[in-house]
């Protein structure tokens, strides 16, 4: 008999992503006490995958711990905050701008009768924008397959680089 194969997220991952997204949906504000057993009741596990969820999001920055006093969502101090408005500024300024000229590139070509070649631009677009992860990646992956293979084609077969 085989063994089924597992999920691609273990039970301590599933429990970091419900206590992080409680934390970013404002459940748990900064300084809030995160106590191992309640949030084990709450998501319906034992203490264990709870405690090994708070390392990973104190090693992320978004759980404080200390010793014999527990863990607690963790705070900005004024300066930190300003720090992350500002890097956010810079990263999302430059998405928008690149997704502008993206946008601007797509239409630039279905002017060049590349239609089929827009079309795939504009679906890649539409995937990133999608706020899916998952979906974005995999329309990028189709999208760079589908230009290797259009520039595989080419190439010329007769420079015995196989």
């Amino acid at each position: 008999m085989k063994l089924q194969p597992l999920a691609d997220d273990s039970l301590t991952d599933r429990v970091a992503g419900r206590i992080r997204d409680a934390i970013h949906e404002g459940r748990y504000p900064p300084g809030a006490r995160l106590v191992e057993r309640t949030l084990a009741a709450e998501l319906g596990v034992s203490h264990i995958p709870v405690r090994e969820a708070l390392v990973r999001l104190t090693d992320q920055g978004l759980v404080e711990r200390a010793p014999r006093r527990g863990a607690r969502v963790a705070t900005l101090t004024p300066r930190e905050l300003e720090e992350l408005s500002s890097l956010r500024i810079v990263l999302e300024r430059f998405v928008v701008t690149r997704v502008q000229e993206l946008r601007a590139a797509t239409a630039a070509l279905e002017l060049d009768a590349l239609e089929e070649h827009a079309a795939s631009h504009d679906e890649l677009l539409d995937a990133i924008l999608s706020g899916d992860a998952e979906t974005g990646c995999a329309e990028m992956t189709r999208h760079i397959e589908l230009a290797t293979e259009r520039l595989r084609d080419t190439l010329d077969a007769g420079d015995g680089d196989d």
